[in-house]
């Protein structure tokens, strides 16, 4: 056998151990700390230094993507402030979400166009040298996906082998992540993701569809896509809440230890309802007990419960006759 033959099969063993730990760390770990779990894990095959990831925004071939959330291993805490202050003749970040779904690798991140001297430093700083970074199209939630890992000066730069095997780790961490989003995120359905965010109880972002970006940005135009608006994170405390928002509402509902947010139109609330929330809804309103329903639909009195509160908020009411109001196209 070729010494080419064997480093492939070589390869190919070493990718198929990391989508199979990949796997069983999409069960293990919840959506909140998966991705971070991921990047850490493709490090044991791809060497990094530092790597950040997250989701952006295109806003344009002329435009740098707004970045939406973000997180990092072996950068500082204000990286993503950092990289947006420095980011203009960033060219290789305009490929990477240009060129979606193709690997991009630079062998040196402190030379360039004369425009991205702040860049450079900010490399030289940060001992970046090498790059890697995908950015994959999330056709789930709107947005744009990416991962990118850094080499320090002195470090062998990415390897051809190492391109392919972290575009197949990236897409298979992207597919996983989202399934576990829709798992957590109350069941939702995949076209549903775009208008749904989860936060950590500090108001950090961990994950934001399309949608819920663009009315956040659009109601707080200094929102940075990082953290939850301070009006909103002011509130967290009194979780579950709603707050108006123009023509749509943002619903805010503790989920475990971190909160779901969700953004819904203000005058068709009953046409937002799962089926499941309309179906136990009716029944409240009708007169019968958590009990008398988990009976009748096969779930526990608790799950009743989270549906009913789920639909009390959506709706925005606060009692019976009002929930039966609203749910009879009456005027509240």
């Amino acid at each position: 056998m070729s010494s080419s033959a064997s480093t492939t099969n070589s390869d190919e063993c070493v990718l198929s151990d990391q989508l199979l730990a990949l796997g069983r760390l999409a069960r293990g770990e919840p959506p909140t700390g998966f991705l971070r779990a991921a990047v850490t894990l493709m490090g044991k095959c791809l060497r990094y230094r530092s790597a950040w990831w997250g989701l952006c925004f295109d806003r344009g071939p002329e435009e740098m993507p707004d970045i939406i959330q973000a997180e990092a291993i072996g950068l500082p805490e204000s990286f993503a402030a950092d990289w947006r202050r420095v980011e203009s003749g960033n060219v290789f970040a305009r490929t990477t979400v240009r060129e979606r779904g193709v690997v991009q690798r630079l062998a040196s991140a402190c030379s360039g166009p004369a425009e991205a001297t702040a860049l450079a430093e900010l490399a030289r700083q940060l001992d970046i040298e090498g790059a890697m970074a995908l950015c994959l199209e999330e056709e789930a939630s709107g947005q744009l996906f990416f991962v990118v890992l850094y080499r320090a000066a002195g470090d062998q730069p990415f390897s051809d082998a190492e391109a392919a095997m972290f575009r197949e780790l990236v897409r298979h961490v992207a597919q996983l992540w989202r399934f576990a989003l829709q798992d957590a995120l109350c069941q939702a359905e995949a076209n549903s993701l775009g208008r749904m965010a989860l936060a950590r109880r500090d108001g950090q972002i961990v994950y934001a569809g399309s949608q819920i970006s663009e009315q956040l940005s659009a109601h707080w135009p200094a929102w940075d896509g990082l953290q939850l608006p301070a009006e909103v994170v002011s509130q967290l405390q009194k979780a579950p809440f709603t707050q108006r928002m123009g023509l749509t509402r943002l619903v805010v509902t503790p989920l475990a230890d971190h909160l779901q947010l969700a953004i819904e139109s203000a005058d068709v609330p009953t046409g937002l309802l799962t089926p499941r929330e309309r179906r136990v809804a009716h029944l409240f309103a009708q007169g019968m007990s958590y009990k008398v329903i988990a009976q009748q639909l096969s779930l526990s009195p608790a799950t009743v419960r989270t549906y009913l509160r789920q639909a009390y908020l959506r709706l925005g009411v606060k009692t019976k006759m009002e929930l039966h109001g609203a749910l009879s196209g009456r005027a509240r």
